[in-house]
């Protein structure tokens, strides 16, 4: 009985201390994060990066993207005034969100844009090419409808945009099984090459997969086949994490291929509209800064060909490691595009033409 006595004793003393304390400040609800700050995809970027990494940028605390419009230098070239003004580029994709672009800088084909967080391929694809060339005039052409590949078919949306007398180039980021010679694809591709429309063509992912080494050698004799006139390019995801190197997942060419290309695609930060940001990997978003370049040169030269435009580009991609001397192996393709290299090159072929016609 006196043991119980005690207890409540104690547990009285201690109610009285407590209710003659000062009271505890109501500070509210904790403060919200930055907007921002809030993903809607995997984060690639991982505590490996280092913040010191020069190839990377603090997109929010503890969260790194690669600092892709510095590599290609991009940037440089809008200071200068080039923004693929003139320049229509068609994008085949899945869904593409409502809202995320200027309505008067696109059109669109097949199923209608969709205000579904989930539209990330396309919309991200978009994104990339708007933030290369952000007034260039694209046309997004959704092959997906309802989550399937049952809205356009994609025989469709390739002649559509075929079709189409200002397209000069094709993002194609979706992934394909085949490539085989005379298949679907193939003669899909032969018909836009025949009408001297460009191809940016993704890679692919699966090169640590051994059963993958056919698809390799599929879409190599694409790019290399004379029917395609030279006008698609296989295009290489280059990672940043350590150094410069192709992702190890990213497919590319076993031996020297003049036909493919490469571009950053590791950590790419895009914007997703509504306050959302995704950070992605793969050739996907390598493709559609080809697909900018492209633009931008084209906003240049607008009487170029697809194929003097490729050429630009191709011959002014880096052929060596990033501040260094030390040459690129056959792997990055002809090497890693460099817009503002390709600008430089474009300004002066142009003013090549201009003292030609005025020698005339």
């Amino acid at each position: 009985m006196k043991k119980l006595l005690a207890v409540i004793l104690t547990f009285c003393c201690l109610i009285t201390t407590l209710l003659a304390s000062e009271p505890i400040e109501d500070c509210g609800p904790e403060p919200l994060p930055p907007k921002r700050a809030k993903l809607d995809h995997q984060v690639i970027a991982s505590p490996k990066i280092s913040p010191y990494n020069p190839f990377y940028y603090s997109v929010q605390p503890g969260v790194l993207a690669c600092d892709y419009m510095k590599i290609i230098r991009a940037s440089d070239a809008h200071a200068l005034g080039h923004s693929g003004k003139g320049a229509t580029v068609a994008i085949i994709d899945s869904y593409f969100k409502q809202g995320m672009f200027n309505a008067s800088d696109l059109s669109f084909y097949g199923p209608l844009p969709v205000d579904k967080m989930h539209a990330h391929h396309g919309t991200s694809v978009a994104s990339v090419v708007k933030s290369i060339a952000p007034d260039a005039q694209l046309l997004l052409i959704a092959t997906y409808s309802n989550g399937k590949m049952d809205g356009l078919s994609f025989r469709e949306a390739i002649r559509h945009s075929a079709r189409d007398s200002e397209v000069s180039i094709i993002n194609l980021s979706l992934g394909m099984n085949s490539y085989e010679r005379d298949g679907k694809m193939w003669k899909r591709l032969k018909y836009v090459t025949s009408k001297g429309i460009a191809v940016a063509l993704a890679f692919g992912n699966s090169y640590e997969n051994p059963l993958n080494k056919k698809s390799i050698l599929q879409m190599e004799e694409l790019v290399n086949a004379p029917e395609m006139n030279g006008l698609i390019r296989l295009v290489t995801n280059v990672s940043y994490e350590r150094g410069e190197n192709i992702y190890n997942e990213s497919n590319r060419p076993f031996a020297a291929c003049a036909y493919a290309i490469s571009a950053p695609g590791t950590d790419i930060c895009i914007d997703q509209g509504g306050n959302y940001f995704s950070i992605l990997c793969g050739t996907s978003y390598s493709a559609p800064i080809l697909t900018g370049a492209f633009a931008i040169v084209k906003g240049i030269l607008p009487d170029a060909t697809a194929h003097e435009v490729l050429k630009i580009i191709d011959d002014s991609a880096r052929k060596v490691m990033y501040g260094t001397e030390q040459p690129l192996s056959y792997e990055f393709g002809v090497g890693v595009i460099d817009i503002k290299a390709a600008v430089d090159l474009a300004l002066k072929s142009k003013r090549q033409v201009k003292y030609t016609f005025d020698l005339i």
